[in-house]
């Protein structure tokens, strides 16, 4: 699979990021803190992350 997404990303001209330093660089998705959180607030930043690829690959 990741071989079929680095392959997509060279037939559009981009440059697939090899290093995890350069994906935290270039994308929208935020870390979180290492902090006690509900599963409530996991689903909802799960929910969060997901609709923002789905919007990321409409574009």
């Amino acid at each position: 699979m990741n071989q079929t997404i680095a392959e997509n990303i060279l037939i559009i001209d981009g440059s697939p990021l090899a290093f995890m330093q350069e994906f935290l660089e270039h994308n929208q998705i935020q870390e979180t803190l290492m902090v006690a959180v509900s599963l409530q607030d996991i689903y909802e930043s799960i929910l969060l992350d997901f609709n923002y690829l789905l919007n990321s690959i409409k574009t």
